[in-house]
C-alpha cells in the first residue's frame, strides 16, 4: 500500500498537485491559512485567518477583508468557502480585492463529512459555485476524484474521525485495504451520470470536492 495513502489525507495530496501548477514568486493573499504548508508554492504570501495560528500575517474575517479594492494579483482559498457564515460576501471580497485580470485558486468541499466542527456550514455543486462566483470573466473546475476514490477519501475520514467498539487493528487494516482497492480501481469508471435514469453526462457525479481556477 502507498505509504503517503497510510500518514496523508488523499484530499490534501490532491489539492497540493493542483496547486503547484499555479506557483508563483508574486505577492499572494492566502485566505484562511492554518500553517504553512503552500510556501514551497507561494513563497511571498500574506496568510490571513479569523483565528491566530502559527505563520498567520493577518487576524480577520474573510467577509470584511481588511485590504484596498486591487490589491492583489494572485488570491489562494482553500477548504474554507464551506466555514463561512455567508460565502457569496466572501467571494465578493475577494472579487473586489482581485486586480482585473487576476487569479483566484479556490477549492472547497461537495461529498464530504462534517469537519472542523461546529465552524462547517455548506457543501456545494459545481453548478452552485458557478452561481457564486458569476461576476468572474471565466471559470474552470475540476472534479477532486469520481465516485471510487470519492468512497476511498471518505473511508480514509472514518479513520480519522472514528472509534471503534473492539478490534481496533482489524478494522483499521481492513479499512486501509478498501481505500487502496478504490483507488486502485477508480479508472474502472467510465462515465458518471447527474441523474440515475442515466440521461444526463456532466462530469463526475459524487466528487469529494472541486477546485476552481477564476479570472476577474
Amino acid at each position: 500500500m502507498n505509504d503517503k495513502i497510510k500518514t496523508s489525507k488523499i484530499s490534501r495530496l490532491r489539492i497540493n498537485e493542483f496547486i503547484k501548477d499555479y506557483s508563483t514568486n508574486d505577492l499572494v493573499l492566502e485566505i484562511g491559512a492554518k500553517t504553512e504548508d503552500y510556501g514551497n508554492f507561494f513563497p511571498n504570501s500574506i496568510r490571513l485567518n479569523l483565528k491566530k495560528y502559527p505563520g498567520i500575517s493577518v487576524l480577520a474575517d474573510a467577509q470584511a477583508l481588511p485590504f484596498k479594492t486591487c490589491s492583489f494579483s494572485t488570491i489562494l482559498c482553500t477548504e474554507v468557502l464551506e466555514h463561512c457564515q455567508d460565502p457569496q460576501k466572501v467571494i465578493d471580497e475577494i472579487f473586489r480585492v482581485l486586480q482585473p485580470g487576476g487569479t483566484l485558486i479556490l477549492t472547497t468541499r461537495f461529498t464530504f463529512p462534517i469537519h472542523d466542527a461546529p465552524d462547517d456550514y455548506f457543501r456545494f455543486t459545481k453548478y452552485g459555485l458557478r452561481l457564486l462566483t458569476k461576476r468572474f470573466s471565466s471559470c474552470t473546475i475540476q472534479e477532486e476524484s469520481n465516485a471510487f476514490s470519492t468512497i476511498a477519501i471518505l473511508l480514509q475520514r472514518v479513520l480519522l474521525q472514528c472509534e471503534f467498539r473492539s478490534a481496533q487493528r482489524f478494522w483499521t487494516f481492513f479499512l486501509r485495504s478498501l481505500i487502496f482497492i478504490f483507488l486502485k480501481f477508480e479508472n474502472i469508471i467510465h462515465l458518471e451520470y447527474g441523474d440515475n435514469l442515466k440521461t444526463y453526462t456532466d462530469g463526475v457525479c459524487m466528487p469529494s470536492g472541486y477546485y476552481l481556477i477564476l479570472k476577474k
